[in-house]
């Protein structure tokens, strides 16, 4: 599934026990035997209006304070690729609509393994006028798939200003993501890395429409025999 939007639901579901509660009964009939634990998170993903998702963070954005404290994640000093395993560990298990045990607690499971978010989340720091421009120039080129994450501040302007939702980096979105520094490129990797997160950080002076898209998988990285795997094709071409 590639789904708009899918890469931040992801991240706020993920953030607490969210897979645990949103796999609860819905009435659909799964086999008896061994289900797949990936395949139901799949498919109630598939039924999540995701601009429904990002509409209603908008919305609550709005309806909070317009200063949001600054995450404290200092500006890049190089341009590099680290990636992170999103695997999620059940704190509960999934029940049926009989309250027998499907998936037990404890079962991890990865998600991008059926979910391939197409979007990008941009980390930046609305402080800095080379992120901000930045994050304009990645917009201006892929509309449909920048989604603006600060570390802080007025939110809510910011989103009225882009005509679009801006989402807060808090706590358990650094940390589920592993973010580092300002600004940051979050997608997924590709080859030996393609169920990872794909976090890719720029030194100042390095962020631009092209060397995002080159790293829109991550940037180039060696395999476990010790060769350099390059994450190619590029990124999308730009509007």
């Amino acid at each position: 599934m590639a789904a708009r939007g899918a890469l931040i639901a992801l991240a706020l579901t993920l953030a607490g026990p969210g897979w645990a509660t949103d796999l609860g009964v819905e009435g659909k009939t799964f086999p008896i035997h061994e289900p797949d634990m990936m395949e139901l998170m799949a498919e109630r993903a598939s039924r999540i209006d995701w601009e429904a998702v990002a509409r209603d963070l908008a919305r609550r954005a709005d309806e909070t304070l317009s200063d949001f404290p600054m995450a404290p994640l200092p500006v890049a000093t190089e341009t590099a690729t680290h990636y992170v395993d999103p695997t999620y560990v059940l704190d509960r298990p999934i029940l049926d609509q009989n309250g027998k045990e499907l998936i037990p607690a404890g079962t991890r499971a990865n998600p991008l393994e059926k979910i391939r978010p197409v979007t990008r989340l941009f980390l930046f720091d609305p402080r800095r006028e080379d992120q901000v421009a930045c994050l304009d120039a990645a917009l201006a080129a892929w509309p449909e798939l920048i989604e603006p994450l600060s570390v802080g501040g007025d939110i809510r302007g910011m989103a009225k200003k882009l005509g679009r939702p801006v989402f807060y980096a808090d706590r358990h979105i650094v940390e589920r993501f592993g973010l580092r520094a300002t600004p940051s490129l979050v997608g997924v990797g590709r080859g030996e890395r393609s169920t990872m997160l794909a976090v890719t950080e720029f030194a100042p002076g390095t962020c631009s429409v092209a060397g995002l898209r080159e790293a829109w998988y991550g940037l180039p990285f060696k395999t476990e025999k010790g060769a350099l795997e390059s994450t190619t094709p590029d990124g999308p071409a730009s509007k």
